[in-house]
């Protein structure tokens, strides 16, 4: 949950690289510690991050995590996402 506002001023700064490779570490982070509501949530920042850099990547990832949250039954994350 640390690394959130670290990517959040990375975002200010503009610095694509550096929020991409924010937000791969706090994914990971999440999937380790088998919190798959937060790294889904987390996977929806991700893919708003990249949107404007990686247009299809950010697509993927976003479709991904709807079919999470689909599977968790989180009809309110799965409707914004």
């Amino acid at each position: 949950m640390a690394l959130q506002p670290e990517a959040s001023v990375l975002l200010t700064d503009d610095d694509k690289k550096a929020v991409g490779d924010v937000y791969l570490k706090m994914l990971a982070l999440w999937e380790k510690a088998g919190w798959s509501y937060y790294q889904t949530k987390a996977l929806v920042a991700y893919s708003e991050a990249i949107a404007q850099t990686n247009h299809d990547e950010s697509a993927i990832q976003l479709r991904k995590a709807a079919e999470i949250f689909r599977a968790l039954g989180a009809k309110r994350d799965l409707d914004g996402a």
